[in-house]
């Protein structure tokens, strides 16, 4: 299982949203092919806590 982080929306204006994942240049992008991807939870999480606004990243897994 990997790990990245998608941008954190409140649920009533998610609906109907794109997801935006953060890219190696700490930037968000729609593609999730060029999302950074992290091999554990607390490898995210410990990258997202670095970030200028690290409250606007939420950490999600993603399959094999």
């Amino acid at each position: 299982m990997r790990w990245l982080l998608v941008e954190r929306k409140p649920d009533v204006v998610y609906a109907g949203l794109q997801d935006i994942y953060l890219t190696k240049n700490d930037i968000g992008t729609s593609d999730r092919g060029t999302a950074l991807t992290f091999a554990t939870r607390e490898a995210a999480e410990d990258h997202r806590r670095h970030l200028k606004h690290p409250y606007n990243w939420v950490a999600m897994s993603v399959g094999n």
